[in-house]
């Protein structure tokens, strides 16, 4: 989809006109009912059936529970002595108060990694100073998708660009499959000792010191550990303003803060203004409690480390899916494809829970066991298992929870075969009696009497090609918002998928709740 506003990476205000655009296009806010906060869900072994409370008030029942509350969007506030005594404005960067004004103000900022590198560029022309408080330095790669000669870290496409974006649909996918190659293509230099690791370290370094004036500096914002162990972030713009007169590098950990400003080696800096660039909270435990079989609590289960099957489920709680649980690829590369391969994956499951009746399915524990078993062999060769502390492992030396032991295209590999067997399967009555009366649907008075109807290519979809195919699968060659696409789909789900469906398949629907948190 070419875009209204044509800067290269957008905005927030811009994904979000985007998301309204597609949730309008498609008809989707008839499904989500906004402003409502998921306090409680709890399994019923009786009837099957998860009860979801909303708002600490009403209930709602369904048969399947998926929690697409996301990661990286529960500002952490840190615990540091007399934080709650600043007198000035205490903002966080993911819960920013537009009405403050920093112009002309001193500001403090805490923190170092990806937001702060966003945040620094921005205010540093604005405030009358800057102290940034820098406990751990990042690796700073050069923009991401740009090529060297780009005016700015963020241009703007250029008319004759969005005109030939517009008329020629194999030249814009072909750029957009090359985006996706830069992304997807980097797994090998996560992994210790290989040509591909030393060789990014090696360029980083180079890099940064060609941004860093000085050698003490350098000494300072270079990191120790290894390329990749933290979040890696494209921050030319960050360095040069780390640089400016009026912004000041403080290295260290925070001691406290005073209602007048910051603490650090028993040195106070005052401020006018604090900045929380502190991240989120990456414990994966649910915001709310999660009641499986036997009263177990996953907020507990997973208090201190999360552990899952394949990041999509949990043993103990079932008829519970999960978007980008412990151990998915939210850091191998591009996140979308392998969204829509968990889509597609979980798709593939309630299928087959639809059309063989079954009532309850659960991860095998032996299965969840030997997947995280798995998983943490592969970590102990990747830069992630490294000398840095990072969030990925819940510091120093923890186990990885956060990431998939691969890339994020094996990621969509692996979703793409249907492994049922590391499920324990409930069904409603005898596990044949889908099969009906003996009666072929083919012999229905009105069906295709050869069995050879057309069928849609979109329901009969899998996640990913063949190792021959091509991975172009996953780009749209036009817009996908447009009139005619989106006509084409509804008409090729309503024949193929419903209109056939008998009473009997009607009754036999599960009800799914997505579980979205919205603030409220």
């Amino acid at each position: 989809m070419v875009r209204k506003q044509v800067s290269r990476f957008a905005s927030s205000a811009e994904i979000q006109a985007y998301l309204k655009r597609v949730a309008q296009t498609f008809n989707l806010d008839r499904y989500i009912q906004y402003n409502t906060r998921v306090t409680h869900a709890s399994w019923c072994e009786e009837s099957a059936t998860w009860t979801v409370e909303l708002n600490g008030q009403h209930r709602v029942q369904s048969e399947i529970l998926v929690n697409a509350g996301g990661i990286l969007n529960d500002p952490q506030i840190p615990e540091i002595p007399g934080l709650s005594s600043f007198a000035g404005p205490r903002l966080h960067t993911a819960a920013w108060d537009p009405s403050v004004d920093i112009t002309g103000r001193r500001v403090a900022v805490i923190g170092a990694g990806a937001s702060a590198i966003q945040l620094i560029p921005q205010i540093q022309p604005l405030a009358s100073h800057v102290d940034v408080y820098i406990r751990t330095p990042s690796w700073i790669t050069p923009p991401i998708g740009l090529e060297e000669t780009a005016p700015s870290p963020n241009p703007f496409y250029t008319e004759q660009e969005k005109y030939r974006f517009k008329k020629d649909a194999s030249y814009y996918l072909h750029l957009r499959k090359g985006l996706e190659a830069q992304f997807n293509g980097m797994f090998r230099a996560f992994m210790k000792g290989t040509p591909e690791q030393k060789a990014l370290r090696a360029d980083l370094e180079e890099n940064m010191k060609t941004l860093i004036r000085t050698p003490a500096l350098q000494e300072q914002l270079i990191p120790k550990f290894e390329a990749g162990c933290r979040r890696m972030n494209p921050g030319q713009p960050y360095i040069h303003s780390l640089q400016e007169d009026n912004v000041l590098p403080v290295f260290g950990g925070v001691d406290s803060i005073t209602s007048q400003g910051v603490v650090v080696d028993g040195t106070e800096r005052a401020c006018d203004i604090l900045v929380l660039a502190t991240g989120f909270n990456t414990s994966f435990r649910p915001r709310f409690p999660i009641i499986g079989r036997n009263g177990v609590d996953l907020q507990r289960l997973w208090s201190e480390t999360p552990t899952s099957y394949m990041g999509t489920g949990v043993a103990g709680f079932p008829n519970y899916l999960i978007y980008l649980g412990p151990n998915t690829p939210i850091s191998n590369g591009s996140l979308m494809g392998s969204l829509e391969a968990t889509s597609d994956y979980f798709i593939r499951l309630l299928r087959k829970v639809i059309r063989q009746r079954v009532k309850a399915f659960d991860v095998r524990p032996e299965a969840q066991q030997d997947f995280d078993d798995h998983t943490q062999s592969i970590m102990r060769d990747m830069v992630w298992t490294g000398t840095c502390r990072s969030w990925f492992k819940k510091g120093v030396d923890g186990k990885v929870t956060a990431l998939w032991p691969g890339s994020s295209l094996h990621y969509m590999q692996t979703l793409a075969e249907n492994r049922w067997e590391d499920y324990n399967w409930d069904h409603a009555a005898e596990r044949f009696s889908y099969w009906g009366n003996g009666i072929s649907w083919t012999e229905d008075p009105n069906a295709d009497k050869l069995g050879v109807e057309e069928r849609s290519s979109m329901l009969e979809s899998t996640t990913v090609p063949g190792s021959s195919g091509d991975i172009s699968y996953y780009l749209w060659a036009s817009d996908p918002l447009n009139s005619a696409s989106v006509g084409s789909i509804s008409e090729s789900v309503t024949e193929d998928a419903f209109a056939r469906k008998s009473e009997e398949w009607s009754k036999m629907q599960k009800s799914v709740a997505v579980e979205i948190t919205v603030p409220v």
